[in-house]
């Protein structure tokens, strides 16, 4: 008896420690990221040069459609192609990155390019485009935008969207004749993290208030979480495995997500961390044909006249926890959206210790 207890007692050992190891998620064997060598050039000078990005969502569901009704085809979203003729173009004149600070795409009543300044004289180059519709009857030569037969639609309403963007020739032509930027306490900071990001073939993605953030001690937030992102990546860059496996898995995965994709930095009332889809819902998003951003995120906000915010090591550890999940074909496929159009919608995330 004392015997078999010994060897009971050493199976169950066994048991133990080899449920620990299962539950050890590890990155699969063959991940070896790599990306678009002359996208992530291009992102870097912009990087290198402290340069960063608005994208109103508009841009991602204002596309080039035909529609009769509940018949319609539409086209895929003109941001990204028009993100890299600017990338192309910056290139071409690395000079004119010293005419702005801050990149803003949106959506306005006519298409256009240029600088503005807010009161303190931060300098955005606004590219704006403008959305518009022509409509006519449908007879029965139309070519119609979907499969279905004329016959049915005869003197209804063909409605064409058209998607109009300034010229890079008019892009450029607006910075040639801008001034030099104005040195801006606010946006003098490290830029290693966005570099971190670039080579990634990612941008970090901001709104509005986070540029103007501040505290009552006359702190900018903006380029003290830079620094505290430029300071773990140096301090921890073995630590990361799981941010650059789902930078990675995301723009495979994306299409969206393809050529460029997003970091995501925006204030929440409880700080969380994770991926975020900016969905729409299925239904919607496969009526109009919507291709919605996912991308890794980071959120802060603002306690006692401080900022609160995590780190890159809990954003890694959180998305370690979601390769499980990710890896299980039957939990994926009731957790989330494989489709390429909303990739792991509805999002995943995780809160900061003290904020359930």
């Amino acid at each position: 008896m004392r015997r078999l207890y010994f060897i009971v007692v050493g199976m169950l050992s066994v048991f133990a420690v080899a449920g620990c190891i299962s539950t050890t998620l590890r990155l699969p064997a063959s991940f070896k990221p790599s990306y678009n060598s002359k996208i992530v050039t291009s992102l870097r000078s912009a990087a290198l040069n402290g340069v960063l990005f608005q994208v109103n969502d508009t841009v991602f569901r204002d596309v080039p459609a035909r529609q009769v009704e509940h018949c319609r085809k539409a086209d895929e979203p003109t941001w990204s192609q028009e993100f890299l003729g600017f990338l192309d173009l910056m290139d071409k004149n690395p000079q004119y990155y010293n005419k702005f600070y801050i990149v803003d795409f949106k959506r306005g009543d006519s298409a256009k390019a240029e600088i503005t300044k807010d009161i303190d004289g931060l300098s955005y180059l606004s590219v704006t485009y403008a959305k518009r519709e022509n409509r006519e009857k449908v007879t029965a030569s139309t070519n119609m935008p979907c499969l279905e037969s004329n016959t049915d639609y005869v003197g209804k309403d063909l409605i064409t969207t058209y998607i109009d963007w300034p010229t890079m020739a008019q892009v450029e032509s607006v910075l040639k004749e801008a001034t030099p930027k104005a040195k801006i306490e606010r946006f003098q900071f490290n830029t290693d993290f966005l570099i971190f990001l670039a080579e990634r073939q990612a941008i970090l993605k901001i709104n509005p208030e986070v540029a103007f953030e501040r505290n009552y001690h006359g702190e900018y937030f903006l380029a003290t979480w830079l620094e505290k992102m430029s300071q773990e990546i140096h301090d921890n860059d073995a630590d990361l495995d799981f941010i650059n496996y789902w930078l990675k898995e995301i723009s495979t995965r994306s299409k969206q997500a393809k050529d460029i994709q997003f970091f995501g930095l925006h204030p929440e009332g409880t700080i969380s961390y994770g991926v975020q889809v900016d969905t729409v819902g299925k239904f919607t998003r496969k009526i109009n044909s919507y291709q919605e951003p996912t991308y890794l995120f980071m959120s802060y906000r603002e306690k006692s006249g401080e900022y609160v915010y995590n780190d890159l090591k809990d954003l890694n550890t959180c998305l370690q926890s979601l390769l499980g999940t990710y890896r299980n074909p039957l939990s994926m496929g009731m957790a989330y959206e494989s489709d390429e159009d909303s990739f792991l919608a509805p999002g995943y995330s995780c809160r900061m210790k003290g904020e359930e």
